[in-house]
């Protein structure tokens, strides 16, 4: 893809089944997402953590 002339890699995953919303564990220095596909297929995908966050982790501003 190419935004004002710059290449920007594509993110996100492929999947050749639907696939469930992942369950998410996390472990500290890294993050395991589990799905279930609809040909009954498990699988993992692990990431880089955010480590252990304390407080507000988003917000919604209210008018």
């Amino acid at each position: 893809m190419a935004v004002d002339a710059t290449s920007i890699p594509p993110s996100g995953k492929k999947f050749t089944e639907i696939i469930s919303r992942p369950g998410i564990i996390d472990a500290g220095a890294k993050e395991y997402k589990y799905t279930s596909g609809s040909r009954g297929t498990l699988g993992v995908t692990t990431e880089k953590g955010g480590g252990y966050i304390s407080g507000r982790q988003a917000w919604w501003q209210l008018r």
